[in-house]
């Protein structure tokens, strides 16, 4: 068992679906893709270096995003100095407002380009204004919490009541203006634009990243270049325009097509890229690992998604390694596969679910039911089968939708339960 471990664990480690390539060294497990739009980011912020962007860059959760974000970081690195907030550990995303955003932005600076009188300036303003609209027992635990902010902002500063006294136009205007000393400081100290990346807003719900991309431009005010990941649901609907509209410029990256639009013929330069970011991993480890016909269901039931991928495959090593082998055959990646598809099912609990699949999967197009969840909000289906990688999108000159393949048979034995 010792031997299986030692053989096992480091392949295991290179297949955490939960680790993004390191800022530092993106090219020990990065491959480049053809359909991402990292290239015409990368040209829209070097010919603006000196006239801010905002940039909402999108696409499922597991396609890659981090990876290319940090990719992007290397390359510009002697163009700017990048500034990575990592928005999981940095908020609480079930409760997060433009207070919460822009105190990020200032301490994020100032851990890496420290600006002390400057971010003084700026903690020293939010308790005031929290004493003065707040006050009480409540602005005193506050503003004692704000002395000893840093970048961890998960046990929110403000509950509901605090951040609506305070998130007024002339507050948010002015603690908007504490941050651009902030930026100024550390550009004047860097000699270089700052690129701030908040990387895993697009896990935020889609009501609150409306309420912060959408209904007012406040995000578009700090002078210093800034790309947001956001919900991909915000990026396929009108709210897309909108964005636009409040000086933000969205980009989507797509997950890889494996397949053309109606039909299950295999795209063999999608199903190529696959491989390689498996076989990029695996190559000083044990490239014999996994047999081919083992990566070519993984690949398939991954749906094209980089993250689906990497998830089966470390499941299938503990599977391996409880049944005593040094390889990762057909027969276990079915069985990796059927465990994964019965998880993923436990999250559907309801008819409508299915009946929402079965139709995107016939018209290749999101549809507009709407229902309630268990407390009452409404909500609509095909934005929470996208988010939950139970519908995929994918890109041709337009958009299209499938059920994510993993999740077919289910629905198949849904639709025969029907007739």
């Amino acid at each position: 068992m010792n031997e299986l471990r030692a053989f096992w664990t480091p392949i295991v480690r290179a297949f955490d679906p939960y680790q993004p390539i390191a800022i530092g060294d993106p090219q020990h497990y990065y491959v480049e893709r053809p359909d991402s739009p990292l290239g015409e980011l990368m040209a829209k912020l070097i010919v603006n270096l000196n006239n801010p962007r905002k940039i909402i860059l999108t696409g499922h959760r597991g396609s890659g995003k981090s990876s290319e974000l940090a990719k992007l970081a290397r390359d510009m690195d002697g163009e700017v100095a990048v500034i990575w907030i990592d928005a999981q550990s940095t908020f609480n995303l079930f409760d997060v407002g433009h207070t919460e955003l822009l105190i990020s932005l200032g301490a994020g600076i100032h851990r890496d380009v420290p600006v002390p009188k400057e971010f003084e300036a700026l903690k020293d303003s939010l308790s005031t204004y929290i004493e003065e609209r707040v006050g009480g027992t409540a602005a005193a635990l506050t503003t004692e919490a704000i002395k000893k902010v840093g970048l961890d902002l998960r046990h929110t500063l403000f509950d509901r009541e605090t951040r609506q006294r305070i998130e007024i136009p002339p507050i948010l205007g002015d603690i908007v203006n504490k941050v651009n000393l902030i930026i100024a400081a550390a550009q004047k100290k860097t000699k270089r634009p700052l690129l701030v990346i908040v990387d895993g807003l697009d896990r935020l719900d889609l009501d609150v990243a409306r309420r912060i991309f959408i209904n007012n431009q406040l995000l578009a005010e700090p002078q210093c270049h800034i790309i947001f990941t956001v919900p991909i649901s915000l990026y396929f609907s009108i709210h897309r325009q909108l964005a636009r509209e409040q000086q933000f410029m969205p980009f989507y990256l797509p997950n890889v097509k494996l397949h053309p639009r109606g039909s299950r013929e295999p795209i063999m330069e999608g199903f190529a890229l696959m491989k390689r970011i498996v076989e990029k991993r695996l190559a000083h480890l044990a490239p014999d690992a996994i047999t081919s016909e083992a990566l070519d269901l993984f690949i398939e039931m991954s749906g094209g998604v980089i993250r689906e991928l990497i998830t089966l495959i470390e499941g299938a090593c503990t599977m391996a390694m409880l049944a005593g082998v040094q390889q990762i055959d057909r027969p276990i990646a079915e069985k990796t596969v059927d465990k994964y598809r019965l998880e993923k099912a436990h999250s559907l609990p309801y008819n409508f679910y299915y009946e929402e699949m079965a139709r995107i999967h016939e018209s290749g197009e999101l549809t507009t039911r709407r229902e309630k969840d268990r407390d009452g909000k409404e909500f609509v289906v095909s934005d929470a089968l996208l988010e939950g990688l139970y519908v995929l999108c994918y890109s041709n000159v337009e958009p299209w939708y499938d059920v994510h393949p993993i999740m077919l048979p289910l629905l198949q034995r849904h639709l025969s339960r029907m007739e």
